[in-house]
């Protein structure tokens, strides 16, 4: 009886993965590229913290590379984002920029970092 019940929860498990995977990739996923710039030369290592809008919600943070972008594959959808980025004990941003993907866009955007 006991391997019974541990079967059917194995198999009831697996049929749950299997359709989270599949309504997972049905989700189409466009790219935004995001360069951090300071006086027209890029930012290696700026801090990017992007949020999804409508409510405000926290998708993660990447750091710019050593060309000042930063690229995230993303749903179609409302976001906004903020850069920073410290030397030493000076602090730059670059404000919050809000914007919206559509499905199969390539979004690029380009922000100017200030001095705070």
């Amino acid at each position: 009886m006991k391997k019974l019940l541990l079967t059917t929860v194995l198999l009831l498990s697996i049929v749950n993965i299997t359709s989270c995977k599949k309504e997972n990739d049905d989700k189409t996923t466009t790219k935004i590229t995001a360069t951090a710039l300071f006086n027209g030369d890029p930012v290696s290592g700026a801090s990017l913290h992007l949020f999804k809008e409508n409510p405000t919600q926290f998708i993660e943070t990447k750091k710019s590379n050593s060309n000042g972008k930063t690229v995230f594959e993303v749903e179609p959808g409302d976001y906004s984002f903020e850069y920073e980025y410290y030397e030493g004990t000076t602090h730059y941003g670059g404000g919050t920029h809000t914007f919206t993907v559509t499905e199969g866009e390539n979004k690029q955007i380009t922000v100017n970092l200030e001095d705070y």
